[in-house]
């Protein structure tokens, strides 16, 4: 039986990316963070692990329409034993709303997931300040059980990242 890596993906992601913010934050930089902040580590551990990655993939118009091309994050690939390929949206939350709108982002990765060979995945990281005593990143969608969740609560700061696994 094959191995799910998407598994090996998140944790590798999240506790990077949790580490990331933690570190920025203690240099000052939590003001300037966003998304795109997230790519460059994003990008590092991919690569690292051997995975294949391309970012900001075009998704194809089912119905050509003006303005601008809508994209997936990032696609990772893995090539042994058998081709694998995971979808990734990185959604980051920067005030400590009570969710994260995440509908746009899941209807991406639901309509690219219809389209790629079976065995695919795909995944939703959450990432960003948390309230003290609050374990992961709530959405205003009902996603479930995450697939993995991480955080740190220092003196000062209180970062974490949660993995969701979507359809």
């Amino acid at each position: 039986m094959k191995k799910d890596w998407s598994l090996a993906v998140a944790q590798a992601l999240a506790d990077a990316l949790t580490a990331f913010m933690t570190l920025q934050a203690k240099q000052g930089m939590h003001e300037a963070y966003s998304e795109y902040l997230l790519y460059d580590p994003i990008v590092r551990v991919a690569m690292h692990r051997g995975w294949a990655v391309r970012s900001e993939v075009k998704l194809q118009k089912l119905t050509p329409k003006k303005g601008d091309n809508q994209r997936i994050d990032f696609v990772f690939s893995q090539k042994t034993p058998r081709p694998s390929n995971v979808l990734l949206e990185v959604k980051y939350q920067k005030r400590l709303a009570k969710t994260v709108d995440v509908r746009h982002d899941l209807e991406k990765l639901k309509m690219q997931l219809d389209r790629e060979p079976r065995g695919t995945r795909a995944l939703l990281v959450v990432a960003g300040r948390l309230r003290r005593r609050q374990h992961r990143h709530a959405t205003n969608v009902d996603l479930g059980a995450p697939l993995y969740k991480t955080s740190y609560a220092g003196a000062h700061t209180n970062f974490g990242v949660t993995v969701f696994r979507v359809g």
